[in-house]
């Protein structure tokens, strides 16, 4: 990686060949040549299929889809957990240059009321325990799209697999030719602090972006695993890694720690993207469940989207000695910015609260959040990044102060770099508050507070007090491991923190912490469940 007098971090060149299709286009090649090989696995029932028995499925959901007139550009929504079912709708969409968007089915009805009113989808599919969901979104829509069910659902909805049966002439079919800059996928961002924006996702930047992951940390792709739906980046990251490679994936709903290291021992998998909460969860088993299970397979666990005490990590990595843990640093926006060469272990375990470094091709720098001005090592400002993989625009919102006046994109995330180019994140602009004209960094107090041995899992985040002279007092949502009390914990911060970072505001004992369907904290819903509590 280059360190410049600019101040711009820039990833080496990727050597990868790069791919100028569709996704849905490149899968249907893929598919073609690689036939018996197997492409998934769900965790939760062993069951497993090929690339040719997915192809075959969405071949025959494309088709139906011709019949109702869907078009290149319109947009399918899919509503439906990590299952073997959901990439067959999202090929079957891409196949005709339609543009796959998703609702996670434990979003609120609001976040799907928005959803479907920003993206105003021609179809969506969806399987039964989100009906209701989906119903409840939908009242006050005049037109309403067509709705497949997945699941075998009896009643008023055509099942996905009357059509995979049904279906006929899928000897002939081709699907339509697309460039690398058209839009493959809406993401949306993670609505952990405003309501979610359709993120545009090319054919381009999916693709190509996995040439640069796995130059850059020495990545062997064998069985890959991932535990969200379609809805994420991570699941779209994980299943183009295995098209382009031609590789497998195992995935699954509601999976455990322990049924994770039985997945792990089963499939050999080698490499799993996460959440932080796998990492906890980990961290709470006992020691004696790791050695019922072969994990030997297991090369990395790349993890990351909220705080964790790096002890976390060094404490999974004892667990599973044959695995790189790290964190790494990616959002829907920018698509995967950085992560740890795994060819110098010495320097990665080193900087273990570090994502890592640069991935190639990208170029990174670190912004004054006032001045716009560059900044050097070890000075904290907002991360911009410039990438051919990055998002290619927002779907109906435009803003151009999202860009740079040198085209960087603005991530809205707050951290720096230091002398050995390693990449450190700390917080995200909107989450950071005022306390007596001061930012006050919410990650801050999280890690202090995470140190404390009854501290299971924390959120930190600002309540606004009646005089406006201090602004937001910090506050915290807190899950215990076993009990403490209130005024221990301050105590414990005022040893660990200035005065700035007192928790002022309080601190509430709760079960669990609301997060993202991804696993992310959710500071609005935490700060939401504080005040309820108080009242």
């Amino acid at each position: 990686m280059a360190k410049t007098n600019d101040f711009i971090l820039r990833g080496p060149p990727c050597h990868a060949p790069k791919i100028d299709k569709g996704v849905g286009e490149y899968f249907f090649e893929q598919a073609h040549k690689l036939g018996d090989t197997i492409f998934q696995i769900d965790g939760n029932s062993g069951k497993a299929e090929t690339y040719g028995e997915v192809k075959r499925r969405s071949t025959r959901v494309a088709l139906y889809l011709q019949k109702i007139e869907l078009k290149s550009k319109n947009i399918v929504l899919l509503c439906c957990k990590n299952n073997l079912d959901n990439i067959v709708p999202a090929l079957a969409a891409q196949y005709l240059g339609a543009i796959v968007a998703s609702i996670d089915p434990t979003q609120s009805v609001a976040d799907a009321k928005h959803v479907i009113s920003l993206v105003e989808p021609k179809v969506i599919f969806f399987e039964e325990k989100s009906l209701d969901l989906l119903n409840d979104a939908l009242q006050e829509f005049d037109q309403k799209p067509h709705m497949i069910s997945i699941g075998s659902l009896t009643g008023k909805y055509l099942d996905m697999s009357k059509i995979e049966t049904e279906g006929q002439g899928e000897e002939n079919f081709e699907p339509i030719k697309q460039k690398g800059s058209d839009v493959a996928v809406i993401l949306f961002s993670s609505g952990t602090t405003s309501a979610p924006k359709g993120i545009y996702l090319t054919n381009w930047g999916m693709l190509n972006v996995v040439g640069s992951v796995i130059q850059h940390n020495n990545l062997k792709p064998g069985m890959m695993m991932h535990f969200t739906s379609l809805y994420w980046v991570s699941a779209w990251l994980i299943t183009c890694i295995c098209i382009v490679n031609g590789t497998s994936k195992a995935i699954g709903t509601d999976i455990d720690a322990k049924k994770t290291l039985e997945i792990i021992d089963k499939y050999k998998v080698t490499h799993i993207l996460t959440s932080n909460l796998l990492i906890y969860r980990l961290t709470n088993l006992p020691v004696e469940t790791f050695k019922k299970f072969d994990t030997s397979s297991l090369y990395s666990i790349l993890t990351g989207g909220s705080t964790i005490d790096p002890q976390r990590l060094l404490e999974v990595r004892k667990y599973l000695p044959h695995t790189n843990v790290n964190l790494g640093y990616g959002s829907s926006e920018s698509n995967f910015l950085a992560c740890h060469n795994y060819s110098d272990r010495k320097l990665s375990d080193e900087k273990i609260s570090s994502s890592g470094t640069v991935v190639p091709d990208v170029q990174l720098k670190f912004s004054d959040v006032d001045t716009r001005k560059p900044l050097g090592p070890n000075q904290t400002g907002e991360v911009c990044i410039k990438s051919e993989y990055m998002m290619g625009g927002y779907h109906k919102f435009s803003n151009p102060n999202v860009f740079d006046e040198d085209g960087f994109l603005k991530t809205g995330d707050v951290g720096y770099y230091d002398e050995d180019g390693y990449v450190y994140v700390t917080d995200r602009i909107g989450e950071m508050f005022k306390y007596r004209g001061y930012h006050i960094s919410p990650t801050v107090l999280e890690t202090a507070l995470l140190q404390h041995p009854a501290v299971g899992e924390a959120v930190a985040f600002g309540l606004s007090d009646p005089d406006p002279a201090n602004g937001s007092l910090p506050a915290a949502c807190v899950v215990l491991k076993f009990n403490v009390s209130e005024q221990a914990l301050k105590k414990f911060i005022e040893s660990k923190l200035g005065d700035l970072y007192q928790l002022r505001g309080g601190i509430k004992f709760v079960e669990t912490i609301p997060r993202t369907p991804s696993g992310k904290l959710q500071r609005r819903g935490a700060r939401e469940l504080f005040l309820k509590l108080q009242n």
